[in-house]
């Protein structure tokens, strides 16, 4: 009896022990994997910031493709849309706004993205990493477990749902601000809604990009002060 008991606790303290050891080999996986990462942005650093042009670049133009948009698409009997009153549109109408909208978005703002970073990628890939870190990035993309952890992250997340009610709030304030709060839709045009809500966004966007390139700096003098 007493050698069972004897194994039994052997056993637990085995499984523990081994358990430890998987703990403590992820977490050095982890932290190898950002001791890589960073190791790339300290020495590519130009290509960091090829990217922020690339996405503040296409920040603006989704901004300017909407305001262009409602300002020369109309009819000639009512005009562009954004002096449009709510009772003036119907559901085809929305349908077909909503179509040419997307086109426009596809033709002057995502494609030349995606050009513009599939070329960013290409050459970076092709020209500027070495074999060793492109063997160290196909290693990390291959990761099933990875995968799966950023799926069931995505779904956890509410980030994105958690900007957008930040837009809602300040979109609301922007209204409030300008003494429209209790204006009648019919009294409004689609050029104010339009403007207000992209004012929003653009606010919060400021804020975010404030309190990311806080962060970022917080974390890169910390990194410095290690090494």
């Amino acid at each position: 009896m007493f050698f069972r008991i004897k194994n039994k606790i052997y056993k637990r303290y085995c499984i523990m022990s081994d358990i430890e050891d998987i703990e403590k080999t992820a977490q050095n996986v982890v932290d190898n994997v950002k001791q890589f990462f960073y190791g790339l942005i300290k020495k590519y650093w130009y290509l960091l910031v090829l990217v922020i042009i690339g996405v503040v670049g296409a920040f603006i133009g989704f901004i300017l493709v909407i305001l262009t948009f409602i300002d020369n698409t109309g009819t000639p009997s009512s005009g562009a849309i954004a002096t449009w009153t709510f009772d003036q549109f119907s559901v085809g109408t929305v349908v077909l706004i909503a179509v040419l909208l997307i086109l426009w978005m596809l033709l002057i703002v995502v494609l030349p993205t995606v050009g513009y970073f599939g070329i960013i990628a290409g050459v970076s890939w092709w020209k500027i990493l070495s074999n060793d870190e492109k063997s160290t990035l196909k290693i990390w993309m291959k990761q099933e477990d990875r995968k799966e952890h950023r799926k069931k992250r995505m779904k956890r997340s509410g980030g994105g749902g958690g900007f957008s009610f930040l837009t809602i709030i300040a979109f609301l304030i922007i209204v409030f601000v300008n003494g429209n709060w209790w204006t009648l839709f019919g009294d409004l045009n689609l050029g104010y809604f339009v403007i207000a809500y992209l004012t929003g966004i653009i606010w919060m966007a400021i804020i975010a990009a404030i309190v990311g390139t806080i962060l970022l700096i917080l974390f890169l003098l910390g990194k410095l002060e290690k090494t």
